[in-house]
């Protein structure tokens, strides 16, 4: 079994400037998201919709 290397290559390409106002909009849509999950009702739903379509959750 190949285990994955621990040391990390360093790149001498240069990375794009963050985009702090899309970074600040992702942010907010994700909290929404989780906001929406974070209910004990809504994701027992979400299980049972899971298990209905036989799809699985993991």
């Amino acid at each position: 079994m190949n285990r994955p290397s621990t040391t990390r290559k360093t790149s001498t390409r240069r990375q794009a400037p963050l985009d702090f106002s899309q970074l600040r909009d992702n942010a907010t849509q994700a909290a929404r998201l989780l906001r929406a999950l974070s209910n004990e009702n809504r994701l027992m739903l979400l299980c049972m919709l899971l298990k209905v379509s036989g799809r699985s959750a993991s």
